[in-house]
């Protein structure tokens, strides 16, 4: 081998020399940043974890041995060579190799193989779920905490979900505040009701029930309608307890729920009409032939009027009622006044009163008292029975009329003054609820009709009695649409 040839080995020597040494410090300095990196990711953690999976499975590893060993044996191969032909500069070279290079890259490699320096993923204990996701609760809110001291403006997603989760725990407690306040108010008004219910039901339990013993049955051409109730006031002319006397007056009272309507419906006693087992007569005969059923009977088959129920007052009970109310007023004509004082006469020796007690002394609006009132009501001889009919409604409209401005305690004194006297066939329960009822009533729409109406009729005398022959189905159609249409024009009331 030539001088040149030495020289060009020596040359390509020590440019693999330099080489080497490159490659050498790439790789410590890759190592070192490679381990640096990989501490810093396994410290924050999510990464950490990902890079341990990816060394574990050794696809970065295999490829970083595979080229060091590669290199290496390359390496030693041509120095090797080299050496034969140099030796002693080679062996120094060979030995700056293996202790630089070779010795410090192998080491690096085996520890990266080994995980030398790396922190290793310690072995979790078998927990059971509850406490799994109790630990990653209490991680997840250190992990917060410290977020938030780091960057103490921030708002995570997890916050908001926490202030979410407040307001709704706020939200539910006030929920069930209110509830709670709800069941209270409802406790009350129940307790309320009951003391109310039951003070009226002592009151009505005062009134005397009777039963209606028949056989009787609704004809099916006689049709009720929802919401609607209707009830029969009779008053009778019986001068005491133990008498029944005459139906004086019959009014049907109506009341219509759905239509916030009361309709007082009078039935003149002169109408002619068929009584049941009786042939045709005059109405009021029904009352003495066959007391409240067969009156009720009658109405409903020639009016077509359900009955539900009815009331009976006397003439004593017509003066309680006046008198409990302080009186109605009224205005009285100067022939009503002389009539007015002519029945007084009577009715003030029903009463055991003086003769003259309670005489009108003049015409004119003014204050009636019950007596007067029943008086009043009783007169026949001046106009027709339409007129005597309208004087009882009247009467009956002014009690209704003051009973709205009454309040609980003289309502109270009204009915324990008139309940005494009334009968019906209404249970006392019944009665309670429409005593209860009476208040939303009051504000209810009066009307007024009478039967027969207007242009309906005509007068007649039959087997000797003065009588009025009446158009049924004109009549029936009056009813129905002042209680159940759209009530009474003007011009009719």
């Amino acid at each position: 081998m030539s001088r040149n040839d030495d020289f060009n080995l020596i040359d390509l020597t020590e440019n693999l020399e330099k080489s080497t040494e490159e490659l050498i410090r790439e790789v410590k300095t890759e190592s070192r940043a490679g381990k640096s990196e990989i501490n810093t990711d396994m410290y924050q953690g999510s990464r950490s974890r990902q890079l341990n999976t990816d060394m574990y499975q050794g696809s970065q590893s295999r490829q970083l041995n595979t080229d060091m060993y590669g290199g290496s044996r390359e390496l030693n191969t041509d120095m090797y060579e080299n050496r034969e032909r140099h030796s002693e500069r080679y062996d120094n070279v060979e030995q700056e190799l293996h202790r630089e290079g070779s010795s410090r890259n192998q080491g690096e490699i085996q520890r990266v193989n080994k995980n030398e320096g790396l922190p290793q993923r310690k072995r979790q204990p078998v927990t059971n779920k509850k406490q799994q996701q109790e630990d990653r609760e209490t991680g997840r809110q250190k992990y917060q905490q410290e977020e938030r001291r780091k960057n103490p403006r921030k708002s995570t997603g997890d916050d908001e979900m926490s202030d979410r989760g407040k307001g709704k725990r706020r939200s539910s407690k006030a929920g069930r505040k209110l509830k709670r306040r709800i069941i209270k108010i409802l406790l009350v008004i129940a307790i309320l009701f009951g003391l109310v219910y039951g003070a009226v039901y002592a009151m009505v339990g005062k009134v005397e029930y009777e039963t209606m013993e028949t056989d009787y049955v609704r004809p099916d051409d006689v049709e009720t309608v929802s919401g609607v109730k209707n009830i029969l006031l009779i008053g009778t002319d019986a001068r005491s307890s133990d008498e029944d006397g005459r139906s004086d007056s019959m009014i049907v009272l109506s009341i219509n729920t759905k239509k916030n309507r009361i309709v007082m419906t009078s039935i003149l006693r002169d109408s002619y009409v068929e009584i049941p087992g009786h042939g045709s007569n005059r109405i009021n005969a029904a009352y003495s032939y066959g007391q409240e059923d067969l009156l009720i009977q009658t109405i409903e088959q020639n009016f077509k009027i359900p009955i539900d129920s009815y009331v009976k007052v006397d003439f004593f009970s017509f003066i309680d009622i006046v008198d409990a109310v302080g009186g109605v007023e009224i205005d009285v004509s100067e022939e009503e006044k002389e009539w007015v004082n002519a029945y007084l006469n009577e009715t003030n020796e029903l009463l055991g009163a003086e003769f003259g007690d309670g005489y009108l002394t003049s015409a004119g609006t003014q204050t009636l008292t019950g007596k007067q009132a029943l008086s009043y009501a009783r007169i026949r001889y001046i106009g027709t029975d339409f007129q005597r009919t309208e004087r009882q409604r009247e009467i009956i409209t002014a009690v209704l009329n003051k009973a709205k401005t009454m309040g609980p305690t003289a309502i109270t004194k009204l009915m324990n003054s008139v309940l005494p006297n009334v009968k019906t066939n209404m249970k006392h329960s019944e009665l309670t609820l429409l005593a209860m009822k009476s208040i939303l009533y009051m504000g209810y729409d009066m009307q007024q009709i009478h039967l027969p109406a207007d242009g309906t009729w005509e007068n007649a005398t039959i087997s000797g009695m003065s009588v009025l022959q009446l158009d049924f189905e004109a009549n029936i159609a009056a009813f129905k649409e002042a209680v159940y249409g759209d009530g009474v024009k003007e011009s009719e009331e």
